[in-house]
């Protein structure tokens, strides 16, 4: 498939949307354990939405050394964790039910405080699990909306990467189902050592040409700067060099 992608973004398209969870599965996988040679533990920040659901389910089929990787997420809507709309209950449904990840292990965040309290209380969080690295996250997966909003950064707040804070608790706009949320900002997601954003669906695709292609930079997904590598995983309907004479 021709690749319409300028040569310094790192853009992968797979056929469907089980092929990018394959995909995605194989590169978190080569990621831990590359990165567990060095060191002892892993920090993985998951998303929510629905793309990454397969690729949890994937993981939870791996005999993953659940005892050395500890999970973050980077944003969550401020519903309690049974709520359908949790992203924490996406993976407990998905990955922590079917997989002997130790309770202390997972990091999620708080949703029963004030949001700016919940939001401070996080910050905390991520503050002493990283005191003794120079970096944040081992990795991080993103998603995008149609909007270009990552995490719940949109560009109606127009995030810094020089924000002094590295959680906070943000209103999304009215074209979203639930307000009240708790994000972590790009200071947090850059000096990640690796990033994967997934993205299907035709409906994205006219977004991802605005980011890879046009490189909108009012785009809060055009943001993401990790300190190793940034990869896009894309599947034929979400990419904008799907040739549109197929069916």
């Amino acid at each position: 498939m021709p690749n319409s992608f300028p040569p310094a973004v790192d853009v992968d398209v797979s056929s469907d949307l089980e092929a990018l969870s394959q995909n995605a599965a194989h590169r978190v996988r080569s990621i831990i354990e590359r990165t567990l040679v060095d060191q002892d533990l892993f920090a993985l920040a998951l998303a929510g939405g629905r793309t990454p659901r397969r690729l949890y389910e994937l993981l939870a089929e791996d005999a993953l050394p659940w005892n050395q990787i500890h999970l973050f997420w980077g944003d969550e809507r401020l519903v309690p964790h049974n709520h359908p709309k949790s992203n924490v209950r996406l993976v407990r449904d998905t990955l922590l039910n079917a997989t002997d990840v130790p309770e202390e292990n997972v990091h999620p965040m708080p949703v029963s405080d004030p949001p700016e309290t919940a939001a401070t209380a996080y910050a905390n969080t991520l503050h002493h699990a990283f005191a003794d690295r120079p970096h944040t996250f081992d990795l991080a997966l993103f998603g995008m909306g149609t909007d270009g909003h990552t995490a719940s950064l949109f560009p109606e707040h127009d995030p810094s990467p020089t924000d002094s804070k590295w959680v906070r608790a943000v209103s999304a706009p009215p074209r979203h189902d639930i307000a009240q949320r708790l994000t972590c900002t790009l200071p947090v997601f850059n000096a990640a050592r690796h990033g994967l954003v997934l993205v299907s669906g035709a409906e994205k695709r006219k977004t991802v040409e605005a980011a890879l292609g046009n490189r909108d930079d009012s785009l809060p997904i055009t943001r993401l700067r990790p300190r190793n590598q940034l990869v896009w995983l894309l599947d034929e309907e979400a990419s904008p060099s799907r040739n549109r004479s197929s069916p």
